[in-house]
């Protein structure tokens, strides 16, 4: 998300600044009436529900490879049919100059504030 808005962490101050920097990446985060950062809930746990199995994560290297073939056996067809068109929605990376990646424990720091913190990183 860092990349899609053009922002880059900051691997150079306190753990409190550092997570600070990765909410700011973080897409649906808006600030609420005290200037305190809150994510507007774009996805929720409440959604999983294991008896139904209705959602299911996907691994997106996966989106435009095998992902259509498996998810085109569980949709209807389209009444009016077009040529599918891939957009590229992230500007080009070149990591070599993102400091979270020379920093495994910033990578771990991360990993762990995501999956702590975001729904959806919970769960996917």
């Amino acid at each position: 998300q860092c990349n899609h808005r053009s922002l880059m962490l900051n691997c150079e101050m306190t753990e409190e600044r550092f997570i600070g920097s990765i909410k700011r990446c973080l897409l649906f985060l808006t600030e609420d009436e005290t200037n305190i950062f809150v994510f507007q809930k774009r996805f929720s746990m409440k959604l999983v529900n294991p008896e139904k199995r209705g959602l299911k994560c996907y691994h997106f290297k996966k989106q435009f490879t095998t992902y259509l073939d498996y998810i085109s056996e569980k949709l209807q067809p389209k009444r009016i049919v077009s040529e599918y068109k891939k957009r590229e929605v992230n500007a080009y990376r070149n990591k070599t100059k993102e400091c979270i990646w020379k920093r495994d424990e910033l990578v771990k720091k991360a990993e762990s504030y995501l999956l702590e913190n975001v729904d959806y990183y919970k769960f996917c």
